[in-house]
């Protein structure tokens, strides 16, 4: 059965819907406050131009994973019947263009939607997500502010199921990467950890923590839009070797990359009967 390892939806619920989040040691402490809530609008207004553009877009997407198999689609996003964007890809070279859908997609972790964390920081997820300053530090040659971020519980699974940092720009709100880990599998294993070992060599217990590392490294349109995705499961074994709380390595790994973007205009026009 495919498992994928899903992002979230770009158009949040109705109603409203952990683990520590993935990423490095902030390089300085930043006072929270006022810093926060003006970079996070800034992130917003950056979100509002992505969602605009979501629809004038096209790109090559190719998944290779730890098998060797190499999948290539032609990649946009389409409006669903439900009014939210979704992805939809076509096989390369395919003249009859027939969708392939997520589930479709014969790779066991992938990630659905590597463009959309930029809306995980617009305004309608502040009641979903905390935010938070976790300092300063480089990111495609440029100096960016870390951003962590984490569900607010209940977590909804593709809508703010994820715990990371985010390397912004500060200037403009624009993201350059992203590392995250599934907030539920962290939440477990976390619980687990925290349990004292049993006296002796008693056996270790395994717990999978899926993981997902997007860079946004093609400027267009005033845009930074995805280049690479990786995700990847680790296997964490609790208690860990040497007296640490678990020990982990990656088991499986599936690199997502986007070239050759394509921006176009979308004209629409109404017809309506004489009366």
């Amino acid at each position: 059965m495919l498992l994928v390892a899903s992002l979230l939806a770009l158009v949040p619920p109705g109603v409203p819907a952990q683990g520590a989040g993935a990423g490095p040691a902030p390089a300085s402490s930043p006072e929270p406050g006022a810093d926060l809530s003006a970079l996070l609008d800034r992130m917003d207004r950056a979100a509002s131009l992505y969602r605009q553009a979501a629809l004038k877009f096209s790109c090559r997407e190719t998944l290779r994973t730890d098998g060797g198999k190499i999948l290539r689609y032609e990649y946009l996003y389409v409006i669903g019947e439900d009014g939210t964007f979704r992805d939809y890809r076509t096989r390369v070279g395919d003249s009859q263009a027939l969708e392939i859908g997520p589930t479709s997609i014969p790779v066991r972790h992938s990630l659905v939607r590597a463009y959309s964390w930029v809306f995980l920081f617009g305004r309608d997820f502040r009641r979903l997500v905390r935010y938070r300053l976790l300092g300063s530090a480089p990111s495609r040659g440029r100096e960016s502010v870390l951003v962590g971020f984490e569900p607010i519980p209940p977590t909804r699974r593709e809508i703010n199921d994820w715990s990371g940092t985010a390397w912004v720009e500060p200037a403009t709100g624009r993201i350059l990467r992203i590392e995250a880990k599934g907030a539920d599998d962290l939440a477990v294993l976390r619980a687990a950890e925290a349990v004292p070992p049993p006296a002796g060599d008693g056996p270790r217990r395994r717990f999978l923590v899926r993981s997902a590392t997007t860079e946004f490294g093609i400027e267009k349109n005033d845009m930074r839009l995805p280049s690479q995705a990786i995700v990847e499961i680790e296997e964490h074994l609790v208690p860990g070797r040497g007296g640490l709380p678990s020990s982990s390595r990656v088991i499986y790994r599936t690199v997502q990359n986007y070239t050759n973007y394509r921006f176009f205009g979308v004209n629409a026009e109404e017809k309506h009967p004489l009366p």
